[in-house]
């Protein structure tokens, strides 16, 4: 494994199984290819009116436990919508292997993208190089940031989980609650304090289960 793809590794943060507000592309608004906080709020509450389907401003268990089936229904949809490209209810043989190229297209594309940021990111005199005095740098910044993610942890400052969202633990989560949780995780992903969430940032390594060891 090259420098590089051990730097990306290490840069890519996990995802809890509870997320207040996916800050995921529906956040992003403008489609400019960062999540402002405004956009992670605004993410999150739209959220919360969708499984406060009772709309008193609280979510249950069950509530919650609805939500998710929603939104596995959802991704399931959507995964057969993209295969059936004909749109008559069936996945051929054909739509299979045309969505596999795609799926092979876009990861080829993506995997240039972030070699390119990497260069751009971690070349720091722009010689179109990265030098061992700039992969040692790169890496003591890395460290900074998990050490950073670390003590927020310590401090019981992770996002995630219904016990860390229920701060009053009467069971249910409030919009105020859920809002504050959104807060947090966006804090959190956050990685370089800029305010926004750019590509790359609180996206879960490839091949971690959620709530493993590093």
């Amino acid at each position: 494994m090259t420098h590089l793809k051990i730097l990306a590794l290490s840069a890519a943060l996990t995802l809890s199984a509870f997320t207040p507000a996916m800050a995921g592309p529906d956040a992003d608004t403008n489609g400019d290819g960062t999540i402002t906080r405004a956009e992670c709020n605004a993410a999150s509450q739209a959220r919360f009116e969708k499984a406060d389907t009772n709309r008193d401003g609280y979510l249950t268990e069950t509530e919650r436990q609805q939500a998710r089936e929603m939104r596995a229904q959802d991704k399931r949809a959507g995964h057969f919508d993209k295969l059936d490209a004909n749109g008559d209810g069936f996945v051929s043989r054909s739509e299979f292997e045309a969505a596999g190229a795609s799926r092979h297209d876009k990861r080829s594309e993506k995997r240039t993208d972030r070699k390119s940021a990497m260069l751009e990111r971690f070349d720091t005199d722009n010689d179109g190089v990265i030098s061992d005095s700039e992969k040692s740098e790169a890496r003591e910044k890395l460290k900074a940031m998990r050490q950073k993610s670390g003590d927020r942890r310590k401090r019981g400052d992770r996002r995630g989980g219904k016990k860390n969202v229920d701060t009053n633990g009467d069971g249910m989560i409030s919009a105020q609650e859920y809002q504050a949780g959104a807060d947090r995780m966006f804090e959190h992903l956050d990685a370089n304090g800029d305010g926004m969430l750019s590509e790359g940032e609180g996206r879960r390594r490839k091949g971690k289960r959620r709530g493993s060891r590093r």
